[in-house]
């Protein structure tokens, strides 16, 4: 039975495009924030609270002004825990950022980052930012279904294995399989054309 509903915000930072001439072709189209879609849609079926999603995408407009947006939607929708995406490591600056906005919004709600700067760069990410709770280790459905329908968010990231915090951070040790692993050697073979 969904008896309590939780409140929450997901914010897609923009996907800086870079320089080259692939890059500024590649600006002209938006990006669809699948990974978002997808923790949304699966919360909102496997929840067992009642869940009000709203998800602020910063790709589907020039429009700037990310304070503005962010502190707007956060005064009206009044999240009780902020996710940020962090799929590509062109959006860290905007993953630091955004979390300052955040927590100087409200610094009590649950802030956590999800995708590959939270999987691959998760010591950078507490190093530079003090304001995220949480960073999201590998796939985040599952994880993110229970921190929403946990009573107490924060308990949940410190004692949940596939959350890492920054009281956790020191002392992580995450496997890499031996498959995922590549030697420097092969790599430089495949970056030779």
């Amino acid at each position: 039975m969904r008896d309590y509903i939780r409140k929450l915000l997901f914010i897609v930072p923009p996907v800086s495009p870079g320089n080259g001439a692939i890059s500024r072709n590649l600006a002209s189209y938006n990006e669809i924030p699948f990974g978002v879609l997808s923790l949304a849609t699966y919360i909102n079926k496997y929840c067992s609270k009642t869940v009000n999603i709203n998800i602020l995408d910063f790709n589907v407009s020039n429009d700037l002004a990310f304070v503005d947006k962010i502190k707007k939607t956060m005064e009206q929708f009044k999240p009780d825990i902020v996710g940020i995406s962090g799929l590509f490591n062109s959006m860290f600056s905007y993953v630091n950022e955004f979390s300052r906005y955040v927590k100087e919004i409200n610094p009590s709600l649950a802030l956590v980052v999800g995708g590959a700067i939270a999987t691959n760069c998760y010591e950078l990410l507490f190093r530079h930012n003090p304001y995220i709770d949480g960073a999201c280790y590998a796939e985040g459905e599952i994880p993110m279904r229970l921190l929403v329908d946990a009573e107490n968010p924060f308990s949940l990231l410190e004692g949940h294995p596939s959350w890492i915090t920054r009281k956790k951070y020191p002392r992580v040790l995450l496997p890499v399989p031996h498959s995922s692993r590549i030697s420097m050697r092969s790599l430089r073979s495949i970056m030779q054309w």
